[in-house]
């Protein structure tokens, strides 16, 4: 389940003016790999990220095709690429295709006369030989050949793994994509947005809970609230948490990445599941005579059926006497 991580000073709302102790404007990028869904980082700058400084000579990095069509069994020899200063003229591509390249690099010097972003494509780099340090504007990472996990790191996935065991997943499904051009109105009374607690909801809640509601490893969500007050009993199991279950309290006061107004607008988005499916159930019981109607009517019903069949069966026999 995702989790917030702050470093620095931050806003307290996202999304506003943001200033630096000197008045300065301090700039806000969302930083993600599928737009506004998912996993994603809320950066802010000194400069503006989409200022350009200067356009320099550019030149291909299409790759040559040496063989079109290949189905021949070729060993490649990866250690004997040869040696280049900078990093990105370094990068050899060996196979390649429509949707994926693979290639080999054996840089000698460190990049250090700019900064390098990858804009058409995800990068995953194989480390075989060396040890560095991979400096972005994220954090620093230390890499060498081999694993990146320590034991305790280890230890730790696996008891996320078996806490997943025990809910007895199926699937592990991907972060479902909202909808934003749908406007959803709040319930009555509710205090809070459900169009951007749609958007809190998927980051944090639908891979247990399911897209609408309907429940996978976490509960159903998608149901009538009993409960006069349906908007505290939701925004109190949020911010606490279910004691004995998967259930994390999400508050920030009980150690949560959520704050309130991020609680009410979640609360807003889950209630709107309810509503519609009380509209459902109305539209539902219109559509035919006996569709939708409780139980005990149709027992009173008959009960009256039986009750008269005996009195007119009774005066049919005083009759005939």
């Amino acid at each position: 389940m995702p989790r917030y991580h702050s470093l620095g000073k931050i806003p307290p709302k996202r999304h506003t003016i943001f200033k630096d102790a000197e008045g300065h404007f301090l700039y806000e990028e969302l930083f993600g790999t599928i737009g506004f869904d998912g996993m994603s980082t809320l950066l802010y700058h000194t400069q503006r990220p989409t200022q350009v400084k200067e356009i320099m000579a550019s030149y291909s990095v299409a790759p040559k095709i040496a063989v079109e069509k290949n189905m021949r069994s070729i060993s490649l020899r990866g250690f004997e690429v040869p040696p280049v200063d900078d990093y990105l003229k370094s990068r050899i591509p060996i196979l390649v295709n429509g949707d994926c390249q693979i290639s080999l690099a054996a840089p000698k010097k460190s990049l250090t006369g700019y900064f390098y972003k990858n804009t058409d494509a995800d990068e995953v780099i194989f480390v075989h030989r060396g040890s560095g340090k991979l400096r972005t504007m994220l954090g620093n990472v230390d890499f060498e050949y081999g694993g990146p996990l320590n034991d305790q790191e280890l230890d730790a996935v696996t008891l996320y793994i078996l806490s997943w065991e025990s809910g007895q997943p199926r699937f592990i499904y991907p972060t479902p994509t909202i909808d934003t051009r749908i406007a959803l109105t709040p319930p009555p009374g509710i205090d809070g947005d459900p169009n951007y607690g749609a958007q809190l909801f998927a980051e944090n809640c639908a891979l247990c809970h399911g897209t609408s509601g309907e429940g996978r490893i976490g509960a159903n969500l998608s149901k009538g609230w009993p409960s006069i007050r349906p908007d505290l009993r939701v925004k109190s199991v949020i911010e606490s948490g279910v004691p004995g279950s998967v259930m994390p309290a999400w508050s920030q006061a009980n150690g949560g990445p959520l704050s309130d107004q991020d609680i009410n607008d979640i609360t807003a988005y889950i209630l709107t599941f309810s509503s519609s499916n009380t509209e459902s159930a109305t539209q539902e019981t219109a559509a035919g005579p006996l569709r939708g109607w409780p139980v005990w009517i149709i027992i009173i019903g008959v009960f009256i059926l039986i009750i008269v069949a005996v009195v007119y069966y009774s005066r049919q026999q005083s009759q005939q006497d």
